[in-house]
């Protein structure tokens, strides 16, 4: 799983939470425990992919500063690592959003 795919992940599993919220379907103490286990899940994971992107982010920081790249090449690996860290403020974003939508339906009780 990618950045990508965690982030689509997450807003599927917090707009479920938020259509209980708001369908005032009632709170299931079962079902808060499944949906914080999935939120702990998925934060771990991001945590994961957090890491190796701070690894990636270092090879290619090295290999900028040590090899000899065109303007056009460093370009692109800028870019890259540019859309690594939009992913992962996407990410955050998302298990923020997702806390809220679990706090809101534990509120229910």
């Amino acid at each position: 799983m990618d950045l990508k795919d965690l982030a689509h992940t997450i807003g599927n599993s917090s707009n479920g939470v938020v259509i209980n919220v708001y369908t005032n379907s009632g709170y299931n103490r079962k079902l808060y425990d499944a949906y914080l286990n999935d939120y702990e899940s998925d934060n771990y994971l991001f945590d994961a992919l957090k890491k190796q992107s701070e690894v990636v982010r270092t090879m290619v920081f090295v290999k900028l500063v040590t090899l000899d790249f065109s303007d056009k090449e460093r370009d692109v690996l800028t870019s890259s690592l540019n859309v690594i860290d939009k992913a992962i403020i996407a990410v955050e974003n998302s298990l923020n959003y997702y806390n809220v939508a679990i706090e809101a339906y534990r509120d229910m009780r």
